[in-house]
Protein backbone atom coordinates (compact mmCIF):
# COMPACT_ATOMS: atom_id res chain seq x y z
CA UNK A 1 0.00 0.00 0.00
CA UNK A 2 1.14 3.50 -1.11
CA UNK A 3 1.35 6.15 1.42
CA UNK A 4 0.45 9.08 -0.56
CA UNK A 5 -1.38 9.19 -3.86
CA UNK A 6 -2.04 12.04 -6.02
CA UNK A 7 -4.48 11.97 -8.75
CA UNK A 8 -4.58 14.70 -11.20
CA UNK A 9 -4.41 17.18 -8.59
CA UNK A 10 -5.71 20.98 -9.23
CA UNK A 11 -6.61 23.65 -7.42
CA UNK A 12 -7.73 27.12 -8.87
CA UNK A 13 -8.21 30.55 -6.99
CA UNK A 14 -10.14 33.15 -8.21
CA UNK A 15 -8.63 36.20 -7.28
CA UNK A 16 -9.86 39.42 -8.85
CA UNK A 17 -12.27 37.43 -11.19
CA UNK A 18 -9.18 36.10 -12.80
CA UNK A 19 -8.82 32.48 -12.36
CA UNK A 20 -5.12 31.19 -11.35
CA UNK A 21 -4.37 27.79 -10.97
CA UNK A 22 -1.98 27.22 -7.87
CA UNK A 23 -1.36 23.53 -8.67
CA UNK A 24 -2.20 21.59 -12.31
CA UNK A 25 -2.79 18.33 -12.48
CA UNK A 26 -0.27 17.19 -10.37
CA UNK A 27 0.32 13.00 -10.18
CA UNK A 28 2.93 11.27 -8.18
CA UNK A 29 2.66 8.52 -5.30
CA UNK A 30 5.35 8.37 -2.05
CA UNK A 31 5.80 4.59 -1.04
CA UNK A 32 5.92 3.39 2.67
CA UNK A 33 9.32 4.64 4.43
CA UNK A 34 10.91 6.38 1.67
CA UNK A 35 11.87 10.25 2.69
CA UNK A 36 10.67 12.35 -0.75
CA UNK A 37 12.00 16.11 -0.88
CA UNK A 38 9.35 18.42 -2.41
CA UNK A 39 11.70 21.47 -4.34
CA UNK A 40 10.26 24.54 -6.19
CA UNK A 41 10.51 28.32 -6.13
CA UNK A 42 8.38 30.37 -4.29
CA UNK A 43 5.22 30.21 -5.49
CA UNK A 44 5.00 27.22 -7.11
CA UNK A 45 2.58 25.24 -5.34
CA UNK A 46 4.20 22.91 -2.82
CA UNK A 47 2.49 24.76 0.51
CA UNK A 48 -0.80 24.56 -1.37
CA UNK A 49 -0.33 20.81 -2.35
CA UNK A 50 1.06 19.97 1.30
CA UNK A 51 -2.42 21.79 2.61
CA UNK A 52 -4.05 19.66 0.24
CA UNK A 53 -2.31 16.43 1.43
CA UNK A 54 -3.31 17.54 5.03
CA UNK A 55 -7.12 18.16 4.18
CA UNK A 56 -6.70 21.99 5.22
CA UNK A 57 -7.48 22.79 1.76
CA UNK A 58 -10.06 21.30 -0.47
CA UNK A 59 -8.73 20.70 -4.22
CA UNK A 60 -10.42 21.59 -6.79
CA UNK A 61 -10.17 18.90 -8.92
CA UNK A 62 -8.50 15.41 -8.65
CA UNK A 63 -7.93 12.97 -5.02
CA UNK A 64 -5.86 12.25 -2.44
CA UNK A 65 -5.59 8.85 -1.12
CA UNK A 66 -3.27 8.46 2.82
CA UNK A 67 -2.74 5.13 3.46
CA UNK A 68 -5.67 3.79 0.83
CA UNK A 69 -7.98 6.32 1.84
CA UNK A 70 -9.31 9.25 0.55
CA UNK A 71 -8.36 11.72 2.79
CA UNK A 72 -11.56 13.95 1.72
CA UNK A 73 -13.62 11.10 2.83
CA UNK A 74 -12.31 10.08 6.62
CA UNK A 75 -10.58 12.81 8.26
CA UNK A 76 -9.98 10.99 11.29
CA UNK A 77 -7.99 8.23 9.31
CA UNK A 78 -6.09 11.16 8.46
CA UNK A 79 -5.13 12.44 11.23
CA UNK A 80 -4.08 9.05 13.31
CA UNK A 81 -1.69 8.55 10.14
CA UNK A 82 -0.14 12.37 9.29
CA UNK A 83 1.57 14.57 11.16
CA UNK A 84 2.74 18.03 10.19
CA UNK A 85 4.77 21.22 10.32
CA UNK A 86 3.69 24.10 8.89
CA UNK A 87 4.87 27.29 8.02
CA UNK A 88 7.63 27.33 10.77
CA UNK A 89 6.76 26.93 14.37
CA UNK A 90 2.70 27.23 13.93
CA UNK A 91 1.74 23.85 15.37
CA UNK A 92 3.03 24.51 18.77
CA UNK A 93 1.31 25.89 21.45
CA UNK A 94 2.32 29.00 23.27
CA UNK A 95 1.00 28.60 26.55
CA UNK A 96 2.38 25.21 27.60
CA UNK A 97 5.94 24.52 28.16
CA UNK A 98 8.43 22.56 26.06
CA UNK A 99 7.75 19.24 27.75
CA UNK A 100 3.81 19.98 28.21
CA UNK A 101 3.47 20.59 24.75
CA UNK A 102 5.26 16.94 23.82
CA UNK A 103 2.86 15.53 26.02
CA UNK A 104 -0.13 17.14 24.33
CA UNK A 105 0.64 16.08 21.02
CA UNK A 106 1.18 12.55 22.15
CA UNK A 107 -2.00 12.48 23.71
CA UNK A 108 -3.76 13.02 20.55
CA UNK A 109 -2.31 10.20 19.29
CA UNK A 110 -3.30 8.16 22.61
CA UNK A 111 -0.19 7.89 24.08
CA UNK A 112 0.31 8.57 27.95
CA UNK A 113 2.90 11.02 29.18
CA UNK A 114 4.76 7.62 31.01
CA UNK A 115 4.62 5.65 28.03
CA UNK A 116 6.35 8.26 25.69
CA UNK A 117 8.61 9.13 28.71
CA UNK A 118 11.96 7.83 27.11
CA UNK A 119 11.15 9.30 23.27
CA UNK A 120 10.55 12.73 24.92
CA UNK A 121 13.80 12.38 26.77
CA UNK A 122 15.46 10.97 23.46
CA UNK A 123 14.09 14.60 21.59
CA UNK A 124 14.85 16.57 24.27
CA UNK A 125 18.13 15.83 24.62
CA UNK A 126 18.60 15.18 20.74
CA UNK A 127 17.61 19.09 20.27
CA UNK A 128 19.05 21.07 22.52
CA UNK A 129 15.58 21.72 24.64
CA UNK A 130 16.25 19.84 27.88
CA UNK A 131 17.41 23.15 29.70
CA UNK A 132 13.84 24.82 28.40
CA UNK A 133 11.91 21.92 29.27
CA UNK A 134 9.94 23.75 31.67
CA UNK A 135 9.56 27.19 29.62
CA UNK A 136 6.43 28.02 27.95
CA UNK A 137 6.63 27.71 24.21
CA UNK A 138 6.30 31.55 23.54
CA UNK A 139 9.27 32.43 25.54
CA UNK A 140 11.73 30.39 23.29
CA UNK A 141 13.77 31.97 20.63
CA UNK A 142 12.49 31.44 16.96
CA UNK A 143 14.91 28.32 16.28
CA UNK A 144 14.09 26.81 19.61
CA UNK A 145 10.40 27.15 18.61
CA UNK A 146 11.19 25.19 15.13
CA UNK A 147 12.98 22.61 17.38
CA UNK A 148 10.24 22.29 19.32
CA UNK A 149 7.40 22.27 16.39
CA UNK A 150 9.62 19.11 14.96
CA UNK A 151 9.83 17.51 17.79
CA UNK A 152 5.76 17.55 18.37
CA UNK A 153 5.45 16.08 15.16
CA UNK A 154 8.18 13.36 15.67
CA UNK A 155 6.70 12.84 19.03
CA UNK A 156 3.29 11.18 17.55
CA UNK A 157 4.90 8.33 16.01
CA UNK A 158 2.43 8.91 13.30
CA UNK A 159 3.23 7.04 10.09
CA UNK A 160 3.45 9.84 7.60
CA UNK A 161 5.72 13.42 8.68
CA UNK A 162 5.42 16.33 6.49
CA UNK A 163 8.12 19.26 7.14
CA UNK A 164 7.68 22.45 5.76
CA UNK A 165 11.01 24.23 6.19
CA UNK A 166 12.60 22.41 8.87
CA UNK A 167 15.92 23.98 9.08
CA UNK A 168 14.43 27.37 8.83
CA UNK A 169 15.95 29.04 11.79
CA UNK A 170 18.34 26.34 13.03
CA UNK A 171 22.20 27.02 13.47
CA UNK A 172 24.42 24.42 11.92
CA UNK A 173 25.15 22.63 14.15
CA UNK A 174 21.58 22.08 14.72
CA UNK A 175 20.67 21.57 11.31
CA UNK A 176 23.73 18.59 11.38
CA UNK A 177 21.71 17.06 14.49
CA UNK A 178 18.96 16.78 12.09
CA UNK A 179 20.58 15.29 9.13
CA UNK A 180 21.95 12.86 11.87
CA UNK A 181 18.70 12.22 13.06
CA UNK A 182 16.83 11.49 9.39
CA UNK A 183 19.69 9.26 8.37
CA UNK A 184 19.39 6.48 11.37
CA UNK A 185 16.54 4.82 9.64
CA UNK A 186 16.34 1.82 12.44
CA UNK A 187 14.85 5.09 14.31
CA UNK A 188 12.26 6.42 11.82
CA UNK A 189 10.87 2.46 11.51
CA UNK A 190 10.03 2.76 7.92
CA UNK A 191 7.88 5.87 8.35
CA UNK A 192 7.33 8.02 5.25
CA UNK A 193 8.94 11.76 5.00
CA UNK A 194 7.63 14.51 3.26
CA UNK A 195 10.46 17.48 3.37
CA UNK A 196 9.69 20.85 1.23
CA UNK A 197 12.60 23.01 2.07
CA UNK A 198 15.25 25.75 -0.60
CA UNK A 199 18.06 24.05 1.77
CA UNK A 200 19.20 21.86 -1.05
CA UNK A 201 22.13 20.44 1.52
CA UNK A 202 19.84 19.07 3.83
CA UNK A 203 17.29 17.73 0.96
CA UNK A 204 20.26 16.47 -0.94
CA UNK A 205 21.39 14.60 2.45
CA UNK A 206 18.42 12.94 3.91
CA UNK A 207 16.45 12.41 0.92
CA UNK A 208 15.80 9.01 -1.56
CA UNK A 209 13.84 11.35 -4.04
CA UNK A 210 12.70 14.68 -5.10
CA UNK A 211 9.65 16.28 -7.01
CA UNK A 212 10.32 19.05 -8.19
CA UNK A 213 7.61 21.79 -8.93
CA UNK A 214 7.50 24.78 -10.35
CA UNK A 215 4.24 27.15 -11.59
CA UNK A 216 2.14 24.55 -10.30
CA UNK A 217 2.99 21.80 -12.32
CA UNK A 218 5.78 18.95 -11.66
CA UNK A 219 8.78 19.62 -13.74
CA UNK A 220 11.03 16.56 -12.53
CA UNK A 221 10.19 13.32 -10.27
CA UNK A 222 13.23 11.02 -9.85
CA UNK A 223 15.60 9.65 -7.41
CA UNK A 224 18.40 12.07 -6.57
CA UNK A 225 20.61 9.34 -7.43
CA UNK A 226 19.49 8.77 -10.97
CA UNK A 227 19.49 12.94 -11.38
CA UNK A 228 23.47 13.06 -10.41
CA UNK A 229 23.69 10.45 -12.65
CA UNK A 230 22.61 12.45 -15.45
CA UNK A 231 24.43 15.41 -14.78
CA UNK A 232 27.69 13.32 -13.83
CA UNK A 233 30.91 14.17 -15.90
CA UNK A 234 29.51 17.24 -17.08
CA UNK A 235 31.41 20.27 -15.33
CA UNK A 236 34.72 20.65 -15.47
CA UNK A 237 37.09 22.98 -13.59
CA UNK A 238 40.56 24.58 -15.11
CA UNK A 239 42.76 25.87 -13.44
CA UNK A 240 45.43 28.03 -14.59
CA UNK A 241 48.23 30.36 -13.54
CA UNK A 242 46.65 33.85 -13.05
CA UNK A 243 48.22 36.01 -15.52
CA UNK A 244 49.61 39.54 -15.12
CA UNK A 245 47.13 41.03 -17.64
CA UNK A 246 43.50 40.13 -16.25
CA UNK A 247 41.78 41.20 -19.74
CA UNK A 248 42.44 37.98 -20.92
CA UNK A 249 39.26 36.58 -19.12
CA UNK A 250 37.37 39.30 -20.48
CA UNK A 251 38.48 37.48 -23.91
CA UNK A 252 37.76 33.81 -22.88
CA UNK A 253 34.02 35.16 -21.55
CA UNK A 254 33.34 36.32 -25.00
CA UNK A 255 34.11 33.14 -26.51
CA UNK A 256 32.82 30.58 -23.87
CA UNK A 257 30.80 30.30 -21.25
CA UNK A 258 32.57 30.01 -17.90
CA UNK A 259 32.94 31.11 -14.20
CA UNK A 260 35.71 33.16 -13.50
CA UNK A 261 37.37 32.99 -9.88
CA UNK A 262 40.37 34.54 -9.73
CA UNK A 263 42.95 35.25 -6.88
CA UNK A 264 46.94 36.15 -7.11
CA UNK A 265 48.54 33.02 -8.08
CA UNK A 266 45.75 30.70 -9.36
CA UNK A 267 42.12 31.25 -11.56
CA UNK A 268 39.45 28.95 -11.74
CA UNK A 269 37.68 28.36 -14.92
CA UNK A 270 34.49 26.25 -14.27
CA UNK A 271 32.85 24.66 -17.34
CA UNK A 272 29.64 23.11 -17.86
CA UNK A 273 28.79 21.06 -20.62
CA UNK A 274 25.56 19.72 -21.93
CA UNK A 275 26.34 17.03 -24.57
CA UNK A 276 30.14 15.84 -24.80
CA UNK A 277 33.42 16.92 -23.62
CA UNK A 278 34.03 19.30 -26.89
CA UNK A 279 33.80 22.14 -25.35
CA UNK A 280 36.37 21.40 -22.58
CA UNK A 281 38.71 20.36 -25.80
CA UNK A 282 37.92 23.59 -27.37
CA UNK A 283 38.69 25.98 -24.24
CA UNK A 284 41.68 24.18 -23.40
CA UNK A 285 43.21 24.85 -26.57
CA UNK A 286 42.27 28.26 -26.51
CA UNK A 287 43.32 28.66 -23.22
CA UNK A 288 46.94 27.00 -24.35
CA UNK A 289 47.08 29.65 -27.48
CA UNK A 290 46.93 32.37 -25.31
CA UNK A 291 49.96 31.46 -23.19
CA UNK A 292 47.91 30.79 -20.04
CA UNK A 293 49.84 27.68 -17.90
CA UNK A 294 47.21 25.19 -17.35
CA UNK A 295 47.87 23.69 -13.37
CA UNK A 296 45.12 20.60 -13.41
CA UNK A 297 41.62 20.24 -14.67
CA UNK A 298 38.82 18.31 -12.98
CA UNK A 299 35.47 16.58 -13.33
CA UNK A 300 33.43 17.92 -10.53
CA UNK A 301 30.57 15.65 -8.69
CA UNK A 302 27.34 17.85 -9.85
CA UNK A 303 25.02 18.80 -6.48
CA UNK A 304 21.00 18.73 -6.35
CA UNK A 305 21.25 22.89 -6.08
CA UNK A 306 23.02 22.49 -9.60
CA UNK A 307 20.68 19.95 -11.16
CA UNK A 308 18.06 21.85 -9.64
CA UNK A 309 19.10 25.39 -10.92
CA UNK A 310 19.13 23.62 -14.53
CA UNK A 311 15.82 22.48 -14.62
CA UNK A 312 14.49 25.72 -13.48
CA UNK A 313 16.14 27.10 -16.04
CA UNK A 314 14.78 24.24 -18.48
CA UNK A 315 18.26 22.73 -19.53
CA UNK A 316 18.01 19.48 -21.45
CA UNK A 317 20.00 16.72 -19.74
CA UNK A 318 20.98 13.25 -21.23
Amino acid sequence: MKSIICKNLTKVYEVNSKKINAINAINFEIDNGEIVGLLGPNGAGKTTLIKSICNLITPTFGEIYVKGVKNSVNSHHLYNYISAVLEGNRNILWRLTVKENLEFFAGLQGYSSSSVKREIEYFLNLFQLDEKRDIEARFLSRGMQQKLAITCALIKKTDIIILDEPTLGLDVEMEWKMREFFENKDFLNGRTILISSHNMNFIESVCDRVIIINKGSIIEDNKISKLKSFFRAKEYEIVVTTPSDLKIFDIIKEKFEVNIKSDTNITKLSLITSDSIQPLIDIMKFVSEIGLNIISIYSLEPNLEKIYTKLMKNKVYE
